[in-house]
């Protein structure tokens, strides 16, 4: 319930922000831009810092259901569950501090794209072996990400971040 309820809120209220910036386009515009002060801004911050709290919630939700299937969590479970929620904290701090504030915007972005990226590389293992998801979407899912994000760091682009987020 917690993801479903992460990705209403996500698609909710940054698809408002996409639909109330003027010209905005993912090939030209970061998705920061939407945080920028204007009409976009109370939506997109709002709806990163929700995301990051909900996200938050998801890690704690999803250690605990792992937890009831093994006793004993694994140091690289530990370790991916220690990345997912220090990505969600930086999710938030997006929110917080927008394209605007130089240097914290850009630190905590980055944050959040490197520590999103090992907690989808660190749960690969965990969860094919507890087979808590159908494999195949998972590791479609996971090959996706992992591949916008290296194209995201390669290029430094606005379209391969909404790859990546979206």
């Amino acid at each position: 319930i917690s993801f479903a309820l992460l990705a209403l809120t996500f698609i909710t209220l940054i698809g408002t922000a996409i639909l109330l910036k003027e010209n905005y386009s993912p090939i030209t515009n970061y998705l920061s831009d939407l945080g920028l002060p204007g009409s976009s801004a109370l939506f997109f911050n709002a709806g990163i810092i929700l995301s990051g709290l909900l996200l938050f919630t998801f890690f704690f939700f999803l250690m605990k259901a792992m937890r009831k299937k093994e006793s004993n969590l694994h140091l690289l479970q530990k370790i991916a569950y220690l990345t997912g929620f220090l990505a969600s904290i930086a999710l938030i701090c997006v929110g917080i501090f927008p394209e605007n504030i130089v240097p914290m915007h850009f630190i905590v972005s980055s944050a959040f794209f490197l520590l999103a990226l090992a907690t989808v590389v660190l749960f690969s293992v965990p969860i094919k072996q507890n087979k808590l998801t159908k494999n195949w979407i998972y590791n479609l899912i996971s090959v996706c990400f992992i591949i916008s994000n290296i194209w995201l760091i390669i290029t430094q682009a606005p379209l391969p971040e909404h790859a990546s987020v979206f």
